[in-house]
């Protein structure tokens, strides 16, 4: 009635006017596993816990999956320990021969705990494990008869060729005599060595065992030890041409007769083996499959003597125990005996084992092989510098460097970090092995440091925790290095994370022996963000740059920021820790790609002389107290109806940028506002209706804006930064944050 009033209005329509409006609040809890033994209580996530930081290549030791081998090259070309001459072909191949003794190779099986003794078993795992035994009888014919010897070959996968990233070969044996071989690269396949494929599968070849073909690789059909091996094909058995021994019974284990086969060697015999398990196949000298005779040797060879007063035996053994028996071998691959022709750890087609060093006995020499592996691993050894600025200085030497592993199954003695409790398989009960990451220096002078590496395929972002953490221990066997007495330490370890070599913050800090917490890396990620933050405010002036030395501690080391030098800032420590963080270029925690850890030696009382021989250990890296801020959303609304004449709206929006749904775990990282006006008019009401006209009239307006809790890619927060800038900066600063 109120519009009534007024000149030429005249409607019987209502007026209403309504207001509605909502608001929510997350209150956020977006990672709720803790660790309260290690002291993070408020929320963990893990960014290497060096579990399965160990990748394993098995060569295995399923007895199948070996054959006999061709004579290795070291025994072909030794003329001297056999120095027997008839004139007649294929001597020297007749002389290896008649050096070989019996080696038989077989499956058993033993317990698990026996090998591994800190491996948990219950009812819902295996309790025993599979392995390969060696029986080895020396011949009576070779002098001295340590130099008699036995071998079997096997070929591997060609996915299996490239090994160039393999570090080590690792052996759990059980065994106190005689020394083994191993040989990889590319074997000459040639058991019988005549130059010629010996096989069961006659031509024409169809791979399988077609009747009266199961006759042995020799080819000959005979009772042992009538048959033999027609090496130079005369028709009749030289001296050095071998008895066959190649008929196959292979009775239950647990029989009698087992002790006799194995004796004898018809375990492994190949004539009349249809019986084999895994069904019929013909054996072949080809033992690649492809249907040809590979006489090719380019091969590294590796020897492992069992005697415990060898050199090797303390030099190789990595874990273990005696009691058992049971001994873990570690050879790096770069320590090798000897080298045949040119080979590549790219090119590994085939495997080699072949023992000797062993006396003449009336009774077989027994071995067992539970594993044999090549190893690699997840971080990837840079190398060994005096400059650790750029990886571009760094040289490859894996006698010098290299990373391995150490864990409560392979390791008795081997304790974790305080706090760390070991995980229990939600399956089967049993608690999983607990493993730390090894650097292992030999020799590394003083000045010098040495760096691995390990790299993400996706990114990660550390933008939402407030602390990243990690244990390390130092281990120092000759104690010249730490010096707890005295509370110094000659040793520094220091952690790298960010985008690339150019672009990352680090953490450094000196080590002491075992897992002392002065050791651990416990460092605020808003320190490093702030150490980012004014750095890019100081830019190039120098009267800034001396401003932050003199008030922050924050010291520039070399010139031209941000690509070839690195800013550096103390830490409070005690003890002698000499904590310091660094940030070279423009890192962000928002895009971790690579992960760089290294081992620098001090020197002891600056001895330029001075060499370090130890490890460091790297355990539980992890991001720790996660954020959890709290996010508002609000949303208000009015609408105005004058009757018929017009009406007006108007909606306001605003969401915090860390408000989300239930359904994700984070905000936007925007905070927004958004605003919208509506408005409709019948203006032909305002006239007279004589007219006869209709003019509606509607205008709208709507404005939104949105202002990021941290500039784009980067991770400084965008409060307060701006404003604590100049004008003639502050487009500077932008462009480098965000560049």
């Amino acid at each position: 009635k109120a519009l009534n009033a007024l000149p030429l209005i005249s409607t019987q329509e209502t007026s209403t006017f309504n207001v509605e409006g909502e608001i929510a609040q997350i209150i956020p809890n977006p990672n709720t596993l803790n660790s309260k033994g290690t002291g993070d209580n408020d929320g963990v996530a893990y960014v290497d816990d060096f579990e399965g930081t160990k990748r394993v290549t098995p060569l295995g030791v399923h007895r199948r999956g070996w054959v006999l081998s061709s004579i290795p090259v070291e025994i072909l070309s030794d003329k001297l320990t056999v120095t027997f001459n008839d004139g007649v072909s294929f001597l020297d191949q007749r002389r290896s021969l008649a050096r070989r003794g019996r080696l038989t190779w077989y499956n058993s099986l033993v317990p698990i705990k026996d090998i591994y003794t800190g491996r948990e078993v219950n009812s819902n795992v295996a309790n025993t494990a599979t392995v390969m035994n060696f029986a080895f009888t020396p011949t009576d014919t070779a002098a001295p008869a340590n130099r008699s010897w036995g071998g079997i070959t096997r070929a591997l996968s060609a996915g299996y060729f490239d090994q160039t990233e393999a570090k080590f070969l690792e052996l759990w044996v059980r065994g106190r005599n005689g020394r083994i071989h191993i040989d990889m690269g590319q074997i000459s396949e040639d058991a019988i060595p005549n130059n010629k494929l010996n096989s069961e599968d006659q031509v024409p070849r169809n791979k399988l065992l077609d009747p009266n073909e199961d006759t042995g690789l020799d080819g000959l059909v005979g009772v042992d030890p009538t048959d033999y091996w027609d090496i130079n094909g005369n028709g009749r058995k030289d001296w050095g041409e071998p008895a066959s021994m190649d008929d196959f019974n292979y009775p239950s284990i647990d029989s009698r007769e087992f002790e006799q086969a194995v004796l004898s060697g018809t375990v492994n015999g190949t004539e009349n083996s249809q019986r084999e398990e895994g069904g019929p196949r013909p054996d072949s000298e080809d033992i690649n499959g492809n249907s040809g005779l590979e006489i090719a040797n380019a091969y590294f060879s590796y020897v492992l003597d069992f005697d415990p007063s060898s050199p090797d035996y303390e030099k190789y053994r990595a874990g273990g125990s005696d009691s058992t028996g049971w001994i873990l071998y570690r050879i790096p691959l770069v320590d090798t005996t000897s080298t045949t022709n040119k080979p590549s750890l790219a090119n590994i087609e085939y495997v080699r084992l072949w023992v000797d060093g062993m006396q003449r006995s009336a009774n077989p020499y027994f071995m067992q092989i539970a594993e044999i592996n090549l190893i690699s691993n997840e971080w990837q050894e840079i190398g060994v510098s005096t400059q650790d600025s750029t990886l571009t200085t760094f040289q490859k030497n894996d006698e010098k460097f290299d990373v391995t592993v150490v864990n409560t199954e392979e390791n008795p003695l081997y304790n974790s970090p305080p706090g760390v409790i070991r995980e229990r398989d939600r399956i089967t009960q049993v608690r999983v092995k607990e493993q730390s990451q090894v650097l292992r220096v030999n020799a590394l002078r003083a000045g010098e440091v040495a760096v691995a590496q390990k790299t993400f395929y996706q990114p990660l972002n550390f933008v939402n925790y407030n602390v990243l953490r990690m244990f390390v221990n130092g281990q120092d066997p000759l104690g010249q290095h730490f010096t707890p007495a005295v509370d110094t330490s000659a040793v520094e370890f220091f952690i790298r994370f960010g985008a690339d070599e150019k672009n990352f913050y680090e953490f450094r800090t000196r080590v002491f022996q075992g897992w002392d917490e002065r050791n651990e890396l416990d460092v605020a990620l808003a320190d490093l963000a702030d150490l980012k933050r004014l750095v890019v405010e100081a830019g190039n002036d120098t009267t800034e740059l001396a401003r932050l030395k003199r008030e922050n501690g924050i010291e520039q080391v070399r010139n031209g920021f941000p690509v070839s030098g690195y800013f550096r800032r103390p830490l409070p420590s005690e003890n002698g820790a000499g904590q310091e963080i660094r940030m070279r270029g423009n890192p962000s925690f928002t895009n971790i790609r690579i992960l760089i850890a290294g081992v620098r030696n001090l020197g002891v009382n600056n001895d330029p002389s001075d060499t370090f021989t130890g490890e460091v250990w790297m355990d539980e890296l992890r991001v720790s107290e996660i954020q959890k801020d709290k996010g508002v959303a609000m949303r208000a609304r009015a609408d105005l109806k004058l009757a018929d004449l017009a009406t007006v709206n108007v909606e306001i929006e605003k969401l915090d940028a860390d408000f989300h749904n239930v359904a994700t775990r984070f905000g936007t990282g925007d905070n927004s506002q958004r605003m919208t006006l509506g408005g409709n008019l019948t203006l032909d009401k305002l006239l007279p209706q004589s007219l006869g006209l209709s003019i509606p009239v509607s205008a709208s307006y709507s404005s939104s804006e949105a202002t990021p809790k941290r500039f784009p890619g980067s991770d400084i927060l965008v409060e307060n930064t701006l404003a604590r800038l100049p004008d003639s900066s502050r487009e500077k600063v932008l462009d480098h944050i965000q560049s």
